[in-house]
């Protein structure tokens, strides 16, 4: 095959033997000059290129402590008391009999494990605001639950910093306390 550049053969063409999407012998003399450049460089535009759309393909950034939002025991009080059923969701982090004992009034429990980073949760989709809170301000899962369910999609996740300490310390009223069966009823 000829190339109409200089070269009569491609094979010894120098733009012929470069990786591109079209072919550069119907290109004129003075057009080809403007597209010489290394594989390298033809690489690093393409790499270049690939990057700039990655927001546009599903790539995610990465959520951190400055993407929460963190709210006090007053605010989580008018909230529940505000509440409609609807619009609000306590959900307590901390181990299962942590939670039986004592916990803010209406919370669910939902541990780290429960709470997945790709997928919403219809029973969690209804609600407009999630509060996630545990024991104190030192909780790691109370903050892990929150930036996983931000990662998943949710809106209006709040973290109430305080926890379950601060909530007793400013004299709320909390749910609770061990539930056993007693005989006549389980017999039933």
């Amino acid at each position: 095959m000829q190339c109409g550049w200089r070269q009569r053969d491609t094979n010894n063409c120098p733009l012929h033997k470069l990786p591109t999407p079209f072919h550069y012998s119907t290109l004129m003399p003075n057009q080809v000059s403007q597209f010489r450049s290394s594989p390298l460089q033809i690489r690093a535009l393409a790499l270049l290129v690939l990057l700039s759309f990655s927001p546009l393909i599903g790539c995610k950034t990465s959520i951190s402590d400055a993407n929460l939002t963190r709210v006090g025991a007053s605010d989580v009080l008018a909230r529940v008391q505000r509440d409609d059923g609807k619009s609000l969701l306590l959900i307590d982090t901390r181990p299962q009999e942590v939670y039986e004992e004592a916990h803010l009034p209406g919370a669910i429990r939902m541990g780290l494990a429960q709470v997945s980073s790709t997928t919403r949760d219809p029973r969690l989709s209804r609600f407009r605001t999630l509060v996630v809170y545990a024991q104190n301000p030192g909780s790691a899962t109370a903050v892990a639950v929150a930036k996983r369910l931000l990662t998943a999609g949710y809106d209006n996740v709040q973290l109430f910093d305080g926890g379950v300490d601060a909530w007793k310390a400013a004299g709320l009223p909390t749910e609770g306390g061990r539930i056993t069966l007693r005989a006549d009823k389980a017999g039933r």
